[in-house]
C-alpha cells in the first residue's frame, strides 16, 4: 500500500495549523508556556517555500522557542532567511480591512514594532544601548537585529573627554 504525503511546500494551507501543533509541543518540552508566533512570524511561515520537510518547520518552530525573549516568537528567531513572497490564492474569507474582528493581542501585535521604533527613537540619545536593551526587556543583540530589520540607524555618540 503506498500513501501520498505531499511536501509541505505543497501544502501551503496546512503550514500554520502544522506549526500550532508542533509549537505547543516545543513550548512544553522547553516548559515555555504562552509563546505564541507574531503576526510577522505567521506570515513568514506562510510565505516560506520549505525546500525541506516537516522537519524543517519544527527545527524553525524550536528555534524560535528557545531564543524568543517574550511572549512573541519574531521572524528573526525562526532563522528561516530570506523569504519569498507566494501569491496567495483568494480565500473565501477575506481578511478584515480595520480593526475588526481582531483580538486585543492582535492589536497589540501590530503595534509592537510601532512601539519599539517609537521607544528607541526617543530615548536613544539618552540611553545607552544595554539600558535601551534593559528597558525594552530584549539582549543587546536582539535590540541590534531589530534595529538593522527596522531601518533604524544606532546613533553615533561623541566621547566624552576624561
Amino acid at each position: 500500500m503506498q500513501i501520498e504525503l505531499p511536501p509541505l511546500r505543497e501544502r501551503e494551507e496546512d503550514v500554520l495549523k502544522i506549526a500550532d501543533i508542533l509549537l505547543d509541543k516545543a513550548c512544553k518540552r522547553h516548559e515555555r508556556q504562552g509563546l505564541r508566533l507574531s503576526r510577522a512570524a505567521r506570515q513568514d511561515l506562510q510565505d516560506y517555500p520549505w525546500p525541506g520537510n516537516v522537519r524543517e518547520l519544527e527545527n524553525a518552530l524550536e528555534r524560535g522557542v528557545i531564543l524568543a525573549e517574550g511572549h512573541l516568537i519574531h521572524p528573526d528567531d525562526l532563522g528561516l532567511g530570506p523569504v519569498t513572497n507566494r501569491p496567495h490564492p483568494p480565500t473565501a474569507h477575506p481578511a478584515p480591512l480595520g480593526n475588526e474582528g481582531q483580538t486585543p493581542a492582535e492589536e497589540d501585535d501590530l503595534s509592537l514594532e510601532d512601539y519599539f521604533q517609537h521607544f528607541v527613537l526617543e530615548h536613544q540619545d539618552q540611553m545607552s544601548e544595554t539600558e535601551l536593551a534593559q528597558k525594552l526587556g530584549i539582549s543587546r543583540k536582539n535590540l541590534w537585529e531589530r534595529r538593522q530589520r527596522l531601518g533604524i540607524p544606532r546613533k553615533k555618540t561623541a566621547r566624552r573627554p576624561s
